[in-house]
């Protein structure tokens, strides 16, 4: 107890030596930290001797707890948790993170008042760009502009009590607590070209992104605790940098630092040889002998192919590529490959097929087969009003305004660059199988947005892109996606997002994505008969496979069913999720037949609380959830987490049937329920888990 009442002296003497408005200078480059005693307008630290801070400590024994708004958002809230876990790690303390609703968490003395609150006298306005710290009696209140300026006013803080600890050592241990919960210490730093561990490099690999003009950033090389190489970025006026990564054979994890803070890690990297990479950049896929078009991204490789004749019945598939292992994907296709270590030969029997061909465990360095029989469409019978993209590359500036009745048909080839956009209408079409490719625009623009519309198909083409929602459904009755293919490399690159909607059915989709693969949401308007059947689901770092929620403000959501799906990959979030932040009442939802094979972490996730994504002040409800016939295949059993809000929003009426793990029924005794509380009749193959 002497250790913490010491350090919270100290606490409070730093931050009364700082109180005042913090800013930081215009013009100057952005460093973690960049707040000082030296900047301050407040009192030194004679002004509060030491004798008078350890009575008011002495008077608490408990410690000081941090108040924030219960209306901060999610990335608030992440930042204070990335505080906490650094301190602890550093200082070996804990500090109580509440809310300011002092029904649950009564006023204390003893407080560190975070931003604006209920708590009396926050109400402070502070400009963006600047923080303020200042004492008031035995509180301590704390303002910020933005985020960026809290991370600013708690790193410091960190970096003042940590005293044991070099000042990068805790900009660090703070940059990963803050990375850990998918925020970038530097709002505006952007990498483009790595998106997860296990990443193979090829040669000298070229790494590029976006930061601040003027920051300074490095790609350091390391092997085991060793620094091998540090390479500068060239960065131009705008803040655009890349690096030519030079081949270090012996590395095994990558560092990006930013104006010296690390801001990115990449681990259990594997570097391909000279020989390799040789034959790696030459990776042929051919059709019945012919080259086909590779589309390549950083989540791994794209090819469609079609059989050539109406007649033709198989389609024999050869991926030059050395390699030392071969996994195909889903494992439920049984797809049988022959392997000599340099090629593999597949010969498909049935179309549409798609498959995911694996190299060496490898997540990134794969190939996505997307093969379909020969194509019947006659594009003359389509309608009067079709768009029709012949092969070749197009690029579509606007964004592309569909009208009632239109067909937009993309031939096998063809490669348009292009943001569609359907508002209000009815009865439109988009198919073919050609692509559809954004990367040329804005990140944060979705792909495809449908808005208040009836009659919708989208069939048989591939999406590939960056940053944003790449289909969503909003408001929209009686829209069907079907055997589509979709590749989302970046961070809320979602699959299919229907937000609103009723009478949806997305069957046949190979959905591989950096963020959910398919979400249910409602923005007002109520959801019903949603049916996700016969989809393969490829979730990476961020997201969920399988989500319903966080946006869920209608009154009713229900009617859903998840059917003859595989989850073949799932490297962050939950398989199953439903996040309630909302007052809806979600239920009769129905989980069956369902094959996960990678997935170790999350296997289901429901709760029911408040979000950033939350609008609505009254919490919903949710009942009748039935998991029924969900094999784990070759995948650990993940956690189990269902839970409520309070004794008026609960979670009730969940049902297990026919849970089984590599074939053998999982009995109800190897369940672990986490976070059960406010939940009741929950049954595992008719054992009560919770009554």
């Amino acid at each position: 107890m002497k250790r913490y009442w010491l350090i919270w002296i100290l606490i409070l003497s730093v931050l009364l030596s700082f109180a005042g408005c913090t800013k930081k200078p215009a013009g100057t480059e952005e460093t973690a930290g960049s707040g000082t005693a030296s900047d301050s307008t407040g009192p030194d630290r004679a002004d509060t001797p030491e004798g008078t801070l350890a009575a008011l400590l002495a008077r608490s024994p408990g410690g000081y707890q941090m108040v924030r708004s219960a209306q901060m958002g999610q990335t608030g809230i992440n930042i204070l948790l990335s505080f906490r876990q650094t301190l602890v790690r550093l200082a070996g303390y804990d500090v109580r993170i509440v809310t300011d609703d002092t029904r649950i968490y009564p006023e204390k003395e003893t407080e560190i008042l975070i931003g604006k609150s209920a708590r009396p006298g926050t109400d402070t306005a502070i400009s963006k760009g600047e923080y303020r710290v200042e004492p008031d009696g035995e509180r301590i209140r704390l303002y910020y502009g933005d985020s960026a300026d809290l991370k600013d006013a708690l790193e410091y803080l960190l970096t003042a009590v940590c005293t044991g600890s070099a000042a990068a050592d805790v900009k660090n241990a703070f940059a990963e607590a803050l990375q850990d919960k998918g925020i970038s210490r530097y709002d505006d730093f952007r990498l483009r070209n790595f998106f997860c561990d296990g990443v193979t490099l090829m040669g000298s690999t070229l790494c590029f992104g976006q930061a601040k003009a003027g920051s300074r950033v490095s790609v350091v090389q390391h092997r085991n605790q060793t620094q091998l190489r540090s390479t500068d970025a060239q960065m131009d006026a705008a803040g655009n940098w890349q690096v030519l990564l030079p081949p270090e054979e012996q590395a095994d994890r990558l560092e990006i630092r930013c104006n010296d803070v690390t801001v990115l890690q990449y681990r259990n990297i594997r570097y391909v040889s000279e020989t390799a990479t040789a034959s790696l950049l030459g990776m042929k896929v051919l059709a019945d002998g012919v080259e086909q078009k590779t589309f390549r991204s950083s989540a791994g490789n794209l090819v469609v192919a079609s059989a050539k004749s109406a007649d033709q019945d198989s389609m024999e598939i050869v991926i030059r590529r050395a390699h030392r292992s071969v996994q195909i994907r889903p494992l439920s296709a049984g797809q049988e490959y022959v392997s000599d270590g340099q090629e593999v030969r597949i010969t498909v029997r049935e179309f549409p097929k798609k498959l995911s061909v694996e190299f060496d465990g490898s997540y990134t360095e794969s190939v996505q087969l997307f093969l379909y029989g020969y194509d019947t469409t006659d594009v003359t019978a389509l309608g009067t009003d079709v768009l029709y993209f012949a092969p070749g590359e197009y690029t579509v500036a606007e964004d592309l305004k569909l009208r009632s009745g239109q067909t937009v048909y993309l031939a096998e080839g063809a490669r348009l660059h292009a943001r569609l956009l359907a508002e209000n209408v009815q009865d439109i079409t988009v198919m073919g199988r050609g692509v559809i490719d954004t990367f040329p625009f804005d990140v944060d623009t979705n792909m495809i947005t449908v808005t208040g519309c009836k009659r919708v198909t989208l069939q048989d083409f591939s999406l590939i892109g960056p940053r944003k929602w790449m289909v969503k459904l909003e408001n929209s009755d009686d829209c069907t996606v079907r055997n589509m293919n979709i590749v989302g490399t970046e961070m809320n690159s979602d699959g299919v997002d229907i937000v609103g909607c009723s009478q949806v059915t997305v069957n046949g989709c190979f959905l591989k994505n950096n963020d959910d693969c398919i979400a249910v949401k409602s923005w007002g308007r109520n959801v019903s008969g949603i049916r996700v059947t016969g989809n393969i689901l490829w979730n990476d770092v961020y997201g969920n496979a399988i989500e319903l929620g966080f946006e869920t403000r209608g009154d009713s959501i229900s009617d859903i069913v998840f059917e003859d799906n595989d989850v073949i990959h799932i490297l962050g979030g939950s398989v199953f999720s439903i996040h309630l932040g909302d007052h809806a009442t979600v239920s009769d939802i129905l989980y069956r037949n369902i094959r996960v094979e990678d997935c170790d972490r999350k296997l289901i996730e429901i709760y029911i609380r408040e979000s950033k994504y939350s609008v609505d002040t009254e919490r919903g409800r949710i009942r009748n959830v039935t998991f029924e016939d969900i094999a784990l295949v070759g995948a650990a059993l993940g956690s189990i987490s269902i839970g409520g809000f309070d004794e008026g929003h609960m979670t009730e009426g969940i049902t297990f049937r026919n849970m089984t793990s590599d074939g053998k029924a999982i009995p109800a005794s190897d369940v672990t329920l986490l976070d059960k509380k406010y939940t009741k009749d929950i049954t595992w193959d008719g054992q009560t888990l919770v009554a």
